[in-house]
Formats: structure tokens, sequence, C-alpha cells
């Protein structure tokens, strides 16, 4: 089979698929969502027609990046990414362990009750730790069609670190987070 490797957004973060081409060309079958380590983006997707793998960089919040190798042979053998997916190398960042965070988004309504996406990123903290209050950096962005996607931060991870805090991004419309109308969204002239 032949295999088109396509990265899209979905939700302020990045889904990655490998669909199969068919015989005249058509790439509208999805064989496979990769399951991604976390909400993230996808940079650097190298793939070349004569290979039977890709590599890509995973990058979030609090992961400056992950090379990941995905071997297509697997593929269809496994009925999950179990083998055909593997880490190749990490970066890293001295003092920052991206394995203590956990990011998470979530969607508060607008004035206009519209739903705005809103990433959450801390330490992990047990049940016990959860009713602590924590400083919160907020930082919110929406303008010039410009999407503010998941990816590293060193300001961001440092604060995060060293003054065990929060950071809350939020994605306001006038971005391209969710095409023209969100952008048009967020203009003072309607």
């Amino acid at each position: 089979a032949k295999w088109m490797v396509t990265v899209y957004r979905r939700d302020v973060q990045h889904v990655l698929q490998i669909r199969a081409l068919g015989a005249n060309g058509d790439s509208n079958i999805v064989y496979r969502t990769v399951s991604l380590p976390d909400a993230g983006c996808v940079e650097s997707l190298n793939a070349r027609v004569e290979d039977d793998f890709f590599t890509f960089t995973f990058t979030n919040f609090t992961t400056p990046g992950i090379v990941h190798s995905f071997d297509l042979g697997e593929l269809r053998t496994k009925c999950n990414d179990a083998g055909a997916l593997r880490v190749i190398d990490r970066m890293k960042v001295a003092g920052l362990g991206s394995e203590r965070y956990k990011t998470e988004q979530m969607f508060v309504s607008s004035a206009d009750g519209t739903r705005v996406p809103m990433f959450v990123v801390g330490k992990k903290q047990s049940e016990d730790e959860v009713q602590t209050n924590r400083a919160c950096l907020l930082y919110g962005y929406g303008g010039f069609m410009i999407s503010l996607m998941p990816s590293f931060s060193a300001t961001w991870a440092l604060w995060i670190e060293q003054f065990d805090g929060v950071v809350a991004i939020a994605n306001l419309r006038g971005g391209d987070e969710y095409g023209e109308d969100w952008h048009n969204g967020g203009g003072l002239q309607k």
C-alpha cells in the first residue's frame, strides 16, 4: 500500500494521520491516527516516497522536542502504534523533566457564549495537592490570523518549575485557530 502522512489542527492541537492511497490517488481513507504523547505540535515531519518510515518532532508547552520514527512496515501487522512508533531522541533542558508536568485543555465561554479554548499547564499533583493555591500566569493572544499552538516555552517552563506556578494560555478570537470566522470574531468592527 502507498501512504500519505497528514498533519492538521483540531481544537488547537495537531493530529497526525496516516492515510492509505487508493489506486486513483484518493487519500480519503484514514488508516491510522497516530497516538501523540500529549496535546502538542508536530514539527519537522520528514518522509520520502522510497522509505517505509517517516520521522517527526513532537513539542508542547513543557517538552522542548521528542524526535519519533514511525515504521510503516509495522503498521500493516499491528492494530495500534506499539512497535511502529519509537523515540529516536529527546531534547533536554537541565532541571526540566516533562514527565512531571500536566497539560490540560479546557473551554471557557466568552461574553457572547463562544467557546474559547485554553490550556492550563502545571506540575502534576496528587488529590491532596489539587486544592493548593498556586500563582497563575495568564497569557492570551488572538490576532493577525496567527494560531497560538502548544509549543515549548522556556519562560513558561521555568515559571512552573521555579515558582511552582501554573500557566494558562487562552486562544482568543482573532487568530486562526478555527478559520476566518474565528479571526473576524476577534475584531472590534463587525
